[in-house]
């Protein structure tokens, strides 16, 4: 074995695969492991709070309890109905392992053991992230592999005192048990709230906590045209859809998509597709918690994310992307779903939509774009494909977190050379001049002060669709659904016109 295989890589295909173990039924009492090496009193606290709220029927053991933190009593949590771990995930011979009093615990023995309480809290330092290229390595992805339904952990370091706030406050939702992802975002939303209302500019500890559960199981079968049947494959918590090839980046096969699977299996599903920073720089949080009925289907297309990396997007590449996020659309069974875009990917979805009529339901575009030369947000342009660090430290950090801190210029370069190249042929047309065929159930959201759109741009959008709907807000700017003053309205008009177009009355 070579110094940079791990010991994972010794068990052979199947594991390596990432086969899921049978979820765990939680049958087991609860257990709190606190502070196991004694050297972490902020995390012995948070395991006192936790106990408190448990009750005595919780088993909880650490340095400053009368039961030490032992492996074989993180064994005992193999089945419990809640794990809580509050102490130090670090590093060691290139993966994440967890110091308990006797010892390290990696990865390959959480499988062995069979680790899998239903709903696992590890609020320590790093716990969703990996050291391993293909991402393999963390805490929670062995938990979730193991049987684990549901694990709140951390993308990178936190501080011990906001930890514990952040904790304490999670457990004081009356439903942090039946619906922990709920209950985490109404705990993020407060803490978001405060950060907003004293002016806080720091990195949030808050933020770093993810709410993560097992992939879906998705079927083998057929797909349309050149595109061969998916199946999902597991890393970190999420899971990846492959197809056999995509028109952005031709050559390379198979594909492997990160698809972002929100909500009830069986809920409707709604097809949520990023812009061209991706999607995290303007995430749908408040959309998903605002439409709990719904399966939120979020990829990240080739190019950005977790997904395929490339070097330049290609020429016509939103009609690339449509190709490809039918072929995703095929592998997971979808055959009609909604769609909620924005930017460059609200002409994607324009585009999917004249394509492919009859499978899509209805059609949400925000900050569409309709016109090529985009002579105001020329300056906008060749700062991303110039000088990508131009655009400050509070966005640069998001976009790596995203995309990865070797990548992201990338991703800004190209969209930047992208637009750029699209404005030199101002005569073109995105829809090939189909635009006004579009007959969906179709709503319009803008911004009114969308600093992307040019003068007259949405009128002529507008009086190109007579049969949309259209909500324009005040104030807003590019991306209404995610900013702090238009999203409640985004929310409320998108969630109105989507159970209008369900009843027969959009």
């Amino acid at each position: 074995m070579t110094a940079r295989q791990s010991p994972l890589q010794r068990l052979g295909p199947v594991e390596r695969l990432g086969e899921l173990h049978a979820e765990s039924t939680g049958a087991g009492p609860s257990m709190v492991i606190a502070d196991p090496r004694g050297n972490l009193v902020g995390a012995a606290l948070e395991g006192a709070v936790v106990a408190r709220v448990l009750g005595a029927t919780a088993r909880v053991s650490g340095a400053r309890t009368a039961r030490p933190a032992t492996r074989a009593e993180l064994w005992a949590a193999r089945d419990a109905a809640l794990l809580h771990i509050a102490g130090h995930v670090v590093s060691l011979g290139g993966w994440r392992v967890l110091p308990m009093a006797d010892g390290e615990v990696d990865r390959v023995e959480m499988l062995r053991h069979g680790l899998a309480p239903r709903l696992a809290v590890v609020a320590s330092c790093g716990s969703a992230a990996a050291m391993d290229e293909e991402g393999w390595g963390s805490i929670a992805a062995a938990l979730l592999e193991a049987g684990t339904a549901t694990v709140i952990a951390t993308d990178r370091s936190v501080e011990d005192t906001t930890t514990l706030a952040v904790m304490s406050t999670f457990y004081a939702q009356p439903d942090w048990a039946a619906d922990p992802a709920r209950a985490m975002a109404r705990v993020q939303l407060a803490f978001d709230a405060v950060d907003a209302a004293t002016g806080a500019t720091a990195p949030p500890t808050w933020a770093a906590f993810s709410v993560l559960g097992r992939p879906p199981f998705i079927s083998m079968m057929p797909a349309a045209g050149v595109y061969s049947a998916a199946r999902a494959r597991y890393r970190s918590g999420v899971p990846y859809v492959e197809i056999a090839e995509s028109p952005l980046l031709p050559g390379t096969r198979p594909i492997g998509l990160h698809v972002r699977d929100v909500g009830p299996p069986g809920g409707a599903p709604l097809l949520v597709l990023h812009g061209g920073w991706g999607y995290e720089i303007y995430p749908f949080d408040a959309q998903i918690a605002a439409l709990p009925e719904r399966r939120f289907v979020i990829p990240d297309r080739t190019g950005y994310g977790k997904s395929r990396r490339i070097a330049a997007l290609p020429p016509r590449f939103h009609q690339a992307a449509a190709v490809e996020h039918e072929a995703m659309l095929d592998a997971l069974g979808i055959e009609r779903c909604a769609i909620w875009r924005h930017s460059d990917d609200a002409i994607i979805a324009a585009i999917m939509a004249l394509r492919r009529p009859s499978r899509i339901t209805a059609l949400i575009v925000e900050a569409l774009h309709v016109e090529r030369e985009k002579s105001r947000s020329r300056p906008f342009f060749e700062m991303m494909a110039n000088d990508p660090d131009a655009f400050g430290p509070r966005i640069t950090e998001r976009l790596a977190a995203d995309h990865g801190d070797d990548y992201w210029r990338t991703v800004l370069r190209a969209g930047g050379r992208a637009w750029l190249d699209i404005a030199a042929t101002p005569d073109d047309d995105f829809f090939d001049h189909r635009f006004g065929e579009l007959a969906v159930p179709m709503m319009v959201l803008h911004g009114a002060d969308d600093p992307r759109t040019e003068p007259g741009e949405l009128d002529r959008m507008v009086s190109a669709l007579p049969r949309a709907a259209v909500h324009v807000i005040a104030g807003a700017g590019h991306a209404p659904h995610s900013e702090r003053g238009a999203s409640a309205e985004a929310t409320a008009a998108a969630v109105r016109f989507l159970r209008a177009v369900e009843s027969g009355h959009p």
